[in-house]
C-alpha cells in the first residue's frame, strides 16, 4: 500500500484566495485531507478535481492542470478556528488542490494549514 502524507499549505495567512499545489491521485484508491485554521478567519474552503492527463500517461501534457471545478458537497464556510477532514474514497479524477476563499475583504487573521494522505496500491 503507497501512503504519503503531504503538507501542502503550511502557515498560510487567510486574508486572500490560497491555492494549494495540485496533488496528482494516479493509482491512489482515495484520500484525506485536513484542514487546520487557526485565527479569526471568515471565508470558505472547498476541494477541485481536475481530469486533465497526467503529464507521464499522456506525452506533451502541462505539470499542472488547466480544468478545475469544484467537487460536490465539499465547500463549507469558516467563521472561527478549528480542523475539518474530507475523506474521499473512490477519487476516480487525476488531480485535487484545496482552495481558500476570503470573505473578509483582507482583515482575517486566520492562519491556515492543509495535509493530504493519499492512498493506494
Amino acid at each position: 500500500m503507497n501512503v504519503f502524507n503531504e503538507q501542502i499549505i503550511v502557515n498560510a495567512t487567510m486574508n486572500t484566495t490560497i491555492l494549494s499545489p495540485a496533488v496528482p491521485l494516479v493509482n491512489l484508491f482515495g484520500y484525506t485531507v485536513q484542514a487546520v485554521y487557526a485565527g479569526n478567519p471568515n471565508g470558505s474552503i472547498k476541494l477541485q478535481g481536475s481530469v486533465d492527463a497526467f503529464k507521464y500517461a499522456t506525452p506533451n501534457q502541462p505539470e499542472v492542470p488547466m480544468n478545475w471545478n469544484d467537487i460536490d458537497r465539499s465547500n463549507f464556510v469558516i467563521t472561527s478556528a478549528g480542523i475539518y477532514t474530507w475523506n474521499v474514497t473512490n477519487a476516480f479524477y487525476t488531480f485535487v488542490r484545496v482552495v481558500y476563499t476570503d470573505a473578509s475583504g483582507g482583515t482575517s487573521t486566520g492562519v491556515l494549514n492543509v495535509t493530504i494522505n493519499p492512498k493506494g496500491p
